[in-house]
C-alpha cells in the first residue's frame, strides 16, 4: 500500500523542531512517511523526495513554495498563535488574499483566531481552516510523570532573549539596527542581558545553586560557553552550563526556578508548575517588554523581585509556583485550545494525513529517503564548514538528538490519552 510523503519545514531549531518531530512520528503512525527539514534542506528535499504534502509554519512562505511546486498540497500549521490581534492571521490573509488562495489547509491554535477569520472569510473559504490547538504544549501535556518538575532541584534555569545582540549565525547587531523598532528592542535586550548577568553573579556568590542557560531560539549557544569565565570568573564558571536540547519543556523541569524576561516560555512554565522569576523590574525593561507579544497577560503568573536582596530571598526561600492565573487560563483556552480532549499534534496529523492520502503523487522520479538524507548530510557538513554557527538555527537528523520521551509520548497520544488525565492542575 502506498505511503504518502509529507515534508515538514521546521523554521527554527529550538522553537519548532521538537513539536515537528512529534508531528512526524504521529504521521508515520497514521500511514505516512514524514521528514522534518529546515531552511537548509527544505527545497532540495521537496524537489528530490517529491512529497504529496508540504507543512510549513511561516504564514507568508507559500509565496516561495507554490511557484516551484504548484501540484503539491500546502498546509500552514501556524507557528505563532500567541500574537497580538493587530498581527493576526485574519489580518494577514485579508491583506494577502493570493497567499490564502494558494494554501490548501490552515491549521490554527484556538477559537479566538478562528472567530476572527470567520469575520473576514466566507463559509466556503472557512472550510480550509481548522482549530487544532498549540502543538508545542503537547510536549508539556504528554510529558511522563516521572519527568515532571522537582522543587528540590539545586539548579536555576536562565531563559534568555538576546537575539539582536547574540545572533544565531554571528550576524552583527549593526545589520538590523537602522530600524527604529530595532533600536529600542536592542537597547532593551542590552539592559536585560546586563541585569541578568549581574543577578547571576550575586546568586553565584550567595548561594550554592548551579545554573543552566537556555538561549533564545534565534541566539547562538557558543558565546555563552566562550564568555562564561569572563563574566563569572574561573571559580564560578564551572557552575554554569548551557542548554542546547530541542525541547524547552524538558529544560524547564530540571530547575528549581527560571529567571527570565517576559517571553512565551511563561506559558509552558505555568503548566509545568515551574516557578518563574520575571527579571524585568530588576533590569528596568518592564514597559518595553510588556508591549511585546501578549506579555501583559503573562506577568501575573510570575514572581517579580524589585531588588537583588529580594531575588536572593526568593531563590533560597520556600519557593512555590504561582497559583491559578485567570488571564493565563483564558489564553490557554482561547488562543491554544489547550483543554480539548485530543492532542493538538494528533488533530493536525489526522488532517494532514487525510490530505496526503487523497493527493496524487507528484510526477517524476522520487528519490529514496536514504539518498535524500545522505545528500543532506553532505550539505550540513558543508554549511558547518562555511559557518560553524549554522547548527544553532538549522536542524540535522543525527547531529541533534530528538526530544526525550518522544516514543513514549507518541504511544500515550495514539493510545487515546485524554486531557482528563493530562490537563493543567489549575483547571480542576
Amino acid at each position: 500500500m502506498r505511503r504518502p510523503r509529507v515534508v515538514i519545514r521546521a523554521f527554527t531549531r529550538r522553537r519548532d523542531v521538537a513539536s515537528a518531530c512529534l508531528l512526524a512520528e504521529l504521521l508515520n503512525a497514521l500511514g505516512c512517511d514524514a521528514l522534518v527539514t529546515c531552511t537548509r534542506d527544505f527545497m532540495r528535499t521537496v524537489r528530490w523526495w517529491k512529497p504529496e504534502v508540504i507543512v510549513f509554519n511561516s504564514r507568508s512562505y507559500s509565496d516561495k513554495v507554490k511557484p516551484s511546486f504548484p501540484d503539491i498540497k500546502l498546509i500552514l500549521h501556524d507557528g505563532e498563535g500567541l500574537i497580538p490581534r493587530n498581527d493576526s492571521l485574519a489580518k494577514h490573509f485579508s491583506d494577502n488574499p493570493d497567499q490564502f488562495k494558494d494554501i490548501d489547509k490552515i491549521l490554527i491554535w484556538g477559537p479566538i483566531e478562528y472567530n476572527e477569520m470567520a469575520g473576514v472569510f466566507s463559509a466556503a473559504e472557512m472550510q480550509k481552516i481548522h482549530i487544532v490547538g498549540n502543538p508545542n504544549l503537547d510536549l508539556v501535556k504528554y510529558m511522563p510523570a516521572r519527568a515532571k518538575y522537582n522543587p528540590d532541584s539545586k539548579s536555576i534555569g536562565i531563559v534568555t532573549r538576546f537575539h539582536s545582540i547574540n545572533n544565531h549565525a554571528g550576524e552583527s547587531a549593526l545589520h538590523r539596527l537602522p530600524v527604529r523598532a530595532n533600536i529600542e528592542d536592542t537597547i532593551a535586550q542590552c539592559k536585560n542581558f546586563v541585569g541578568l548577568i549581574n543577578a547571576m553573579r550575586v546568586l553565584l556568590e550567595k548561594t550554592d545553586f548551579s545554573f543552566e542557560i537556555r538561549p533564545h531560539p534565534l541566539e547562538q549557544v557558543e558565546s555563552y560557553r566562550e564568555y562564561s569565565k569572563h563574566w563569572f570568573g574561573s571559580r564560578h564558571a564551572k557552575r554554569v552550563t548551557v542548554d542546547d536540547r530541542l525541547s524547552f519543556s524538558q529544560f524547564a523541569v530540571r530547575h528549581r526556578a527560571l529567571l527570565s524576561p517576559i517571553t512565551t516560555s511563561f506559558v509552558k512554565a505555568y503548566l509545568l508548575k515551574v516557578p518563574v522569576i520575571n527579571m524585568d523590574i530588576l533590569c528596568g525593561t518592564t514597559d518595553h517588554n510588556l508591549e511585546a507579544d501578549l506579555g501583559d497577560n503573562w506577568v501575573g503568573a510570575s514572581l517579580r523581585p524589585r531588588t537583588e536582596d529580594e531575588l536572593v530571598k526568593l531563590v533560597t526561600g520556600d519557593l512555590a509556583p504561582v497559583g491559578k492565573d485567570e488571564q493565563m487560563e483564558q489564553q490557554l483556552t482561547e488562543y491554544c485550545d489547550y483543554y480539548a480532549q485530543e492532542s493538538a499534534s494528533l488533530r493536525a496529523a489526522k488532517i494532514i494525513a487525510g490530505v496526503a492520502k487523497k493527493a496524487r503523487a507528484p510526477r517524476g522520479i522520487r528519490y529514496p529517503t536514504w539518498l535524500v538524507d545522505a545528500m543532506d548530510a553532505i550539505s550540513f557538513r558543508r554549511a558547518m564548514r562555511q559557518n560553524p554557527l549554522h547548527h544553532n538555527m538549522n536542524y540535522r537528523r543525527g547531529y541533534h538528538q530528538p526530544p526525550e520521551f518522544l516514543d513514549e509520548m507518541v504511544r500515550q497520544i495514539m493510545g487515546g490519552a485524554t486531557v482528563a488525565a493530562q490537563r493543567s492542575e489549575f483547571a480542576a
